[in-house]
């Protein structure tokens, strides 16, 4: 081990040291935190973890089995579905293409709009040869 390898481990522990120590002052904090709402409120801090199901599996549910469709369907039978649930367009979005390259769904055509139009892969429907090729 030469002299570089060497100051860079000693860097790299000095490094490791002081995380540990803010780590350790940040819980100790939140300790404190914790410990000044419990005197001046009398009650312990509710933490709750939202016990949604995840998004792909919510999806996957919700996908219409007996017809094609588009993404906008998908993310209203969402929406019916969990209603108190608020859906980013944009994460449902990219489930598409996923699901696609699972095999779970597929592209079916292109719809007058121009919107694709995807049909969960084990039911017959007519594809069109190149609507439903990706431009890239």
């Amino acid at each position: 081990m030469d002299a570089y390898e060497q100051l860079r481990n000693q860097a790299a522990q000095k490094r490791d040291a002081a995380i540990l120590l803010a780590r350790k002052e940040y819980r100790n904090s939140l300790r404190r935190i914790d410990d000044l709402r419990n005197s001046l409120c009398g009650a312990q801090p509710v933490r709750k973890r939202s016990h949604c199901r995840p998004l792909i599996e919510l999806m996957i549910e919700s996908l219409p089995r007996d017809r094609a469709f588009t993404f906008s369907d998908v993310l209203e039978s969402m929406e019916a579905l969990e209603s108190s649930r608020t859906f980013n367009e944009t994460s449902v979005r990219t489930l598409l293409p996923k699901l696609e390259t699972q095999g779970i769904i597929r592209r079916v055509s292109k719809n007058q709009a121009g919107r694709v139009e995807w049909a969960v892969a084990g039911i017959t429907i007519s594809e069109s040869p190149y609507g439903a090729m990706a431009l890239t």
